[in-house]
């Protein structure tokens, strides 16, 4: 099984590179800027990431990572399609200081987050 996934120098995680990996725990990319469509979906143990350099989030790229309870992404500046963070149960914390736009017509960015205390959208 694979717990820990360290992305030494991809500036992008390309569509559902790691979906369904369920065991996955922890994730470190310090120079991916764009993660893609499902990248992570289904990571049901992922509880830490770094990823500080990441600029965009695509549709259901964090869908169905139940077990993360807090997110950083301080520099995304776009949010790309429906469902990013949805079923992500324990989430409590998500920081989106960077955060300029999301389309009105993106759906379900945090359905069922049903622990979301937090937005912070200051940095």
């Amino acid at each position: 099984y694979i717990e820990n996934v360290t992305i030494e120098n991809a500036m992008y995680i390309l569509n559902s590179s790691f979906e369904a990996c369920e065991s996955i725990k922890e994730i470190r990319a310090e120079k991916a800027k764009y993660i893609g469509r499902s990248a992570f979906s289904g990571c049901k143990m992922l509880v830490n990431l770094y990823l500080p350099k990441v600029l965009y989030l695509s549709e259901n790229s964090f869908m169905d990572c139940s077990s993360i309870q807090k997110i950083d992404f301080r520099k995304v500046n776009d949010i790309i399609g429906d469902s990013v963070f949805e079923n992500c149960y324990s989430l409590q914390t998500i920081i989106l200081s960077s955060l300029k736009k999301v389309n009105e017509t993106y759906q379900n960015i945090f359905k069922n987050c049903s622990n979301l205390t937090r937005i912070d959208f200051d940095s």
